[in-house]
């Protein structure tokens, strides 16, 4: 995971805390691997729209990483979903670390293990 802010920097190249840095460290070893796409509101026309092989609408999924470092997908279940049922093993995606404090850390652009 390297685009985006560097390993280290914050947005606008602040200084991340430890905390910050192990929570992105855990992601960046780990990605979506073991984490359920919650299923409430998924459509299956939608899924029956994307296997046959429709555009993808809202661009790229997106995760949030809490202060703890647990993922949640904040956008793209069906997209991670069908990923997964595809056999891929990485989907690119933006990922926003939050603060404790609130606000975003960091983010990051490209693929992730799912």
């Amino acid at each position: 995971m390297s685009k985006g802010s560097g390993v280290g920097r914050g947005l606008g190249g602040t200084r991340l805390r430890a905390s910050d840095l192990r929570a992105r460290r855990a992601f960046e070893r780990r990605g979506l691997k073991g984490v359920q796409v919650p299923q409430s509101g998924l459509r299956p026309e939608s899924f029956a729209y994307l296997r046959a092989g429709g555009k993808v609408h809202g661009g790229l999924p997106h995760v949030t990483i809490t202060p703890d470092g647990r993922p949640t997908i904040t956008d793209g279940r069906h997209r991670i979903t069908l990923a997964r049922e595809r056999g891929q093993t990485t989907i690119r995606a933006v990922v926003q670390g939050m603060g404790r404090e609130g606000g975003i850390r960091w983010r990051y652009e490209g693929p992730i293990k799912i």
